[in-house]
């Protein structure tokens, strides 16, 4: 299952943050491919020598620690880690991790997290209600190569009345970190196309899945995009659309890369990446990327629509 994302147009304070590249030398050469048992679920799924067999516990003992575990998330389960693999075809042509692939899974971690903690897809579906991608900040030291093992974490650190943050870390198999990331995040309404207070939900909302740890970067920024001439025009067509009908929120994260020819990859490597989301674009509009210059390490754009 999905987590439904409204994917509207980036503002002007989207940017990205670039450095040079180090010599190919310094790049160590990728791990051996393998296999993860159980890629992609969480480590508390898998981890369960320790703990009583239900079976082998009385009737009401199994009622009582179900009950319980449903009700009362540990510290450890509000925030979940998923490991993964490079894979073939998830690249770049420089066998790194791509940014539209890295933005894709930040997006179904959130939704698996947020189905374990019963305010995902499944439970607002019954309630004819969805969240929509507001805000998106990935920041990294660097990206993995083809065959190289890391682990996404996610946790939900904030509610603010129409809005909800969630962040993110990036970490080798061994949990050392690499990379962080925050996004904030609204719930709508799909019949009256508005937005819902976190803070009044049914059944106490989600307040017993956040957790207060914050991460080591920068939140949002502002800029401003003063180019009146536009350096790519795309049409959006069905390959770009998302469970919504609207344009994929991390395709827009290949639009304004592919703003840059090779020459210029070849010797940049981009570190940070800011999205701020507004209206959605739809099958058939012809969307405009503007890019403007800040600085020697950082890039503005916006993407405007008819």
């Amino acid at each position: 299952k999905y987590l439904p994302c409204a994917s509207p147009s980036p503002s002007p304070s989207s940017f990205s943050r670039i450095k040079d590249k180090r010599a190919p030398g310094d790049v160590p050469d990728p791990p051996p491919q393998g296999e993860i048992p159980d890629e992609g679920k969480p480590f508390s799924d898998r981890i369960a020598y320790f703990c009583p067999e239900l079976s082998s516990l009385k009737p009401a003992m199994r009622t009582a620690l179900r009950s319980l575990t449903r009700k009362l998330p540990t510290m450890a389960e509000k925030k979940l880690f998923y490991p993964f693999i490079v894979e073939p075809f998830q690249e770049d042509y420089t066998g790194h991790l791509a940014w539209s692939t890295l933005g894709n899974l930040i997006l179904r971690v959130s939704s698996l997290h947020a189905e374990t903690h019963n305010f995902g897809f499944t439970y607002m579906q019954t309630h004819h209600r969805g969240w929509v991608l507001s805000r998106l900040v990935l920041e990294l030291d660097h990206l993995p190569l083809s065959g190289e093992r890391y682990q996404l974490g996610t946790w939900v650190n904030r509610i603010y009345r129409h809005f909800t943050d969630r962040l993110y870390v990036v970490t080798d198999p061994n949990g050392e970190p690499f990379g962080y990331g925050t996004s904030t995040w609204a719930l709508i309404d799909y019949e009256t196309r508005q937005p819902v207070n976190l803070e009044t939900l049914p059944d106490g909302g989600f307040h017993q899945a956040l957790l207060d740890e914050d991460v080591p970067i920068d939140g949002p920024s502002r800029a401003r995009v003063q180019e009146t001439e536009p350096v790519l025009r795309h049409t959006a067509a069905y390959t770009d659309l998302d469970i919504n009908g609207h344009f994929n929120s991390i395709r827009y994260i290949d639009l304004l890369l592919n703003t840059f020819d090779k020459d210029w990859h070849d010797t940049h490597t981009v570190h940070r990446i800011e999205m701020a989301y507004g209206l959605e674009a739809y099958a058939g509009q012809q969307l405009r990327v503007y890019r403007h210059t800040l600085s020697d390490d950082r890039v503005a754009f916006e993407v405007r629509r008819p």
